[in-house]
């Protein structure tokens, strides 16, 4: 076995070759977010959480005081928690195998390779709605935890004097008022986006769960005014995703989200952070962690596969939640 071709270096590249041929509409939100590297264990950005108009002022004075900014920093923690998965082999296994060449070796790499991948990626696709920024949930801090309206958010809480923009809009109606009327699901679509653009936020796309996604339906053909699909949402479609379509944008259906709620956002601002560090290798935008870990008997050979993840929503007013209860 020569020193270009090692377990490891075959297992990196069957990673990788795994993480290219992932059927993205499986990982929907996960598979639309910008990737970007975090290079220390901090995900930090600057925000304005004023909520002031401009003023009207004549042409040569002054900018008055309430005009100005108030940036503030924001911040996330990131590699203190990880998504992990171990391969366990025999030793004898990988010895025969890497003896024959790179092709055997690769096939004994490959069902687990694919379990390996297909577990990370659905615990980040869940975590990116339901983090808590706890070990368990691999440090991640979701949707769900960057929704909770006034609450507070990577730092900043919206009950700290001169913080009070940092708001994200909310709508909440029952499950029995929206199925005994279907139209009124896009009442709360329409107030939804209302709050968000009031709020001088954006949005570009609306996730949820597919039961979610079928309540939409009903009112989509109910009121079908998006019956066309455009832009974003026809590209979408024609990638294999279970998609409607709002005022223009995108209407998703995700198994990763929970039932009974739909998120506005802002995918220019909102990303997909891994931890880079020396041990990490570049993957699809992903820093993965691919390597051998000590084995609690002799004869077989245990490897690790990781990622250190973090969601970041640099604009907390480009995010919305409708909530059924």
């Amino acid at each position: 076995m020569s020193n270009l071709m090692t377990p490891i270096s075959v297992l990196r590249e069957s990673i990788e070759a795994g993480l290219v041929a992932l059927r993205q509409s499986n990982f929907p939100l996960l598979s639309i977010l910008t990737k970007r590297s975090a290079f220390q264990d901090n995900v930090k950005w600057n925000v304005d959480v004023t909520t002031t108009a401009a003023a009207g002022i004549s042409g040569l004075a002054a900018a008055p005081a309430p005009s100005s900014d108030t940036v503030v920093g924001a911040s996330l923690a990131i590699g203190a928690a990880r998504f992990a998965h171990t391969i366990r082999l025999t030793k004898n296994d990988v010895t025969q195998a890497a003896a024959i060449g790179v092709e055997p070796l690769t096939d004994l790499f490959r069902s687990h390779v694919d379990v390996a991948i297909q577990r990370i990626m659905l615990s980040v696709s869940q975590n990116l709605y339901t983090g808590v920024g706890s070990t368990a949930t691999g440090g991640m801090v979701g949707l769900g935890s960057a929704a909770l309206g006034t609450g507070a958010y990577a730092g900043l809480n919206p009950a700290t004097a001169g913080q009070e923009g940092w708001v994200s809009s909310q709508q909440t109606a029952t499950i029995a008022s929206i199925d005994a009327s279907p139209v009124a699901l896009e009442t709360l679509f329409r107030n939804l986006k209302n709050g968000v653009t009031t709020a001088n936020g954006l949005f570009d796309l609306i996730v949820c769960n597919p039961t979610f996604l079928a309540r939409y339906e009903a009112a989509y053909i109910a009121n079908p005014k998006d019956a066309i699909l455009t832009g974003q949402a026809a590209l979408l479609a024609s990638l294999g995703y279970n998609v409607y379509q709002y005022a223009g944008r995108p209407v998703v259906g995700d198994n990763s989200c929970p039932a009974n709620v739909a998120y506005a956002m802002d995918t220019q601002s909102a990303d997909l952070y891994t931890r880079q560090t020396s041990e990490t290798q570049a993957m699809s935008g992903l820093n993965v962690v691919v390597g051998q870990i000590a084995s609690d008997t002799a004869t077989a050979m245990v490897f690790e596969v990781a990622v250190f993840p973090q969601l970041v929503l640099k604009n907390r007013l480009n995010l919305g939640r409708i909530l059924l209860t």
